[in-house]
């Protein structure tokens, strides 16, 4: 919809978007993804924070902490020891983004999936099984 301001507002799962120019699929576009990533940029921060406070107890040191689109992922872990999530991940209850957090964090310490890495999770987030299970089945969708 065109207006005076540029604007995103989502109200009863439904989003509103204002434009100052003529809306095009494309503009719509870029302002409903900035508004993703202004969001997922204070939200991914905070659930950074709380599982990183369960992760320190491990012995396990604050990474630097990536957004992005991603194709085939929820998140990632470097070489280099950064965090990568998907941008997606924020359309996601929080409980599927602790989990995505919790299983990157973990790989700073147990970089493969064997049994101590599962055993590392499991001990940070003893639910991590129902976590991981809803997010496949959003994925799924």
């Amino acid at each position: 919809m065109q207006g005076h301001e540029n604007s995103v507002k989502c109200l009863r799962g439904y989003f509103h978007i204002t434009t100052c120019q003529e809306p095009t699929p494309i503009l719509v576009g870029k302002r409903l993804e900035a508004w993703f990533r202004e969001r997922a940029e204070v939200v991914f921060q905070e659930r950074f924070a709380l599982c990183l406070a369960r992760a320190e107890r491990e012995g396990i040191a604050r990474p630097a902490l990536k957004i992005r689109r991603m194709q085939k992922r929820w998140g990632s872990c470097a070489a280099d020891g950064s965090i990568t999530l998907n941008l997606e991940l924020i359309q996601a209850p929080k409980d599927c983004i602790d989990y995505v957090i919790t299983h990157e964090l973990c790989h700073l310490k147990e970089p493969h999936h064997g049994p101590r890495f599962w055993t590392l999770l499991e001990k940070l987030m003893p639910d991590y099984r129902l976590k991981r299970a809803l997010l496949n089945r959003i994925a799924a969708q």
